[in-house]
């Protein structure tokens, strides 16, 4: 945003002393950056060190300690994990894991993964191991049935969904399972009114959720 915002100010014309620059101003302290600073914007890869680790430790069978991001829930864990595959698919790259503060086998995001430390420990991979996709929704895990906008259709395209169905004037109803309430707060702030929750299944308070992340938003810049 304050990158974007500099830029209009940068086009002949533009007044530097004008709303557009207290409003970059604000929300640049807020973000504890200067105005006029250049701003490196992270895409999402891995890094290299990080995947050198992984790879080396899943080839030695030595378990890691990881400090990791879970997007999800917005926060940081520390974990002990048995590195059993390390691989790329579509553009990321993930290693399959038995997370032993979880107790069970895992899926993660290697540019999640802040740093690696290699443990003495080792371990022995299952002769099998299973196919784990990038998101397995339990039956317990509650449902939200979005109502999406012509121009909000790539959902469908990007996310996992248990059904579809065609609305009128090209609208779709898509049926999403939810893991955790952030992640779909995320999701409907960037659709703004793209999308509407017509319905909810298993908890409530997910009907509401995006109005309230809009609310506490807003309110930071008040």
């Amino acid at each position: 945003l304050v990158a974007a915002a500099a830029s209009l100010l940068a086009v002949p014309g533009a007044d530097p002393e004008g709303p557009l620059s207290r409003a970059i101003a604000k929300v640049a302290a807020t973000l504890g950056v200067g105005a006029d600073e250049a701003i490196d914007v992270d895409l999402g890869y891995a890094s290299a060190d990080v995947l050198r680790a992984l790879q080396t430790a899943s080839a030695s069978q030595h378990r890691v300690r990881v400090d990791y991001y879970v997007h999800g829930r917005d926060e940081r864990t520390t974990r002990d994990v048995d590195p059993y595959r390390v691989y790329a698919d579509h553009g990321q790259w993930y290693f399959v894991g038995f997370d032993h503060l979880r107790d069970e086998e895992r899926l993660f995001r290697v540019d999640r993964v802040v740093s690696v430390e290699p443990l003495d420990e080792t371990f022995v991979p299952p002769d099998e191991q299973r196919s784990l996709g990038l998101f397995e929704a339990r039956d317990d895990d509650p449902r939200v049935v979005l109502e999406l906008d012509r121009d909000a259709g790539w959902v469908v395209e990007v996310y996992p969904v248990e059904r579809v169905e065609a609305g009128p004037n090209g609208t779709l109803r898509a049926t999403l399972a939810i893991s955790a309430q952030p992640w779909l707060e995320r999701l409907l702030l960037r659709l703004g009114p793209r999308a509407r929750v017509v319905q909810v299944i298993g908890d409530p308070d997910l009907a509401t959720c995006g109005k309230n992340a809009a609310r506490r938003v807003l309110a930071r810049y008040r």
